[in-house]
């Protein structure tokens, strides 16, 4: 079953030269977004175990423990700013044909031929 066009071409128009998207482009999408959610997932996971060893650190009684309680606060915190950028990043991929076709149309603007 095919998709109808978009709203401001008529539905016999060919796609746009380049603007082909088809199963095996939504398969590949999908891929990076698991792999995406995956990995964020054990970035969070990582955070964690900073954070905790941060307090655990931060009352123990070498004189250094202090030093390296801000040192994983900072580790954890950089791991945090990955993250969001992976939460961007995976809600810009598009979830459906209209969307691909949308985002590629886009790119093609900037491309002379």
């Amino acid at each position: 079953m095919t998709e109808p066009p978009p709203p401001d071409r008529p539905a016999d128009a060919p796609d746009p030269p380049g603007i082909e998207v088809n199963d095996a482009f939504f398969l590949a999408l999908r891929k990076i977004a698991k792999e995406l959610e995956h990995a964020r997932t054990e970035l969070m996971q990582v955070h964690g175990m900073l954070r905790c060893l941060a307090d655990v650190l931060k009352y123990a009684d070498d004189d250094d423990s202090v030093m390296h309680s801000d040192v994983a606060i900072v580790a954890a915190r950089l791991l945090n700013d990955v993250v969001t950028n992976l939460e961007l990043t995976k809600s810009q991929i598009p979830t459906n044909k209209e969307m691909a076709r949308s985002v590629m149309g886009e790119s093609d603007k900037y491309v002379e031929v």
